[in-house]
């Protein structure tokens, strides 16, 4: 039960912060996860691996309903998702079979700095 309370209160935060901010709810998801699956049973060494994992199904889901909400109003401009989607299809694979083989510390590091450069580029001044 406290599980489930857990990840839906993570889901909320991401939700919120996503449409408060506009930022991805990965950025909230991925660091959340990350620290709260060990305690789950999860081995630390696959946890971050799991969190990104997990946090892109979750992600999958919301941005299908989103597009299509979109679509039915109209938003979505055609041409442009259609020459977009090979790249997104090739660079997603691509991306799941590089991340398999980065070690856990070199992984860390890299969420770490995307984290600390999103911040940054929400915080700066303009």
């Amino acid at each position: 039960m406290i599980e489930t309370l857990i990840l839906m209160a993570i889901g909320a935060v991401a939700g919120v912060m996503a449409g408060l901010l506009g930022i991805g709810g990965g950025l909230i998801v991925v660091p959340a996860l990350a620290f709260w699956l060990p305690a789950t049973g999860i081995p630390a060494d696959v946890a971050l691996h799991a969190a990104i994992a997990t946090s892109l199904a979750s992600i999958s889901v919301t941005a299908a309903a989103s597009a299509w909400a979109h679509h039915r109003r109209g938003g979505v401009d055609a041409r442009a998702l259609a020459w977009l989607t090979p790249g997104l299809i090739l660079g997603s694979g691509g991306g799941a079979l590089v991340v398999a083989g980065i070690s856990r510390s070199s992984l860390t590091v890299f969420v770490a700095s995307f984290c600390l450069l999103a911040a940054w580029q929400i915080a700066r001044p303009r």
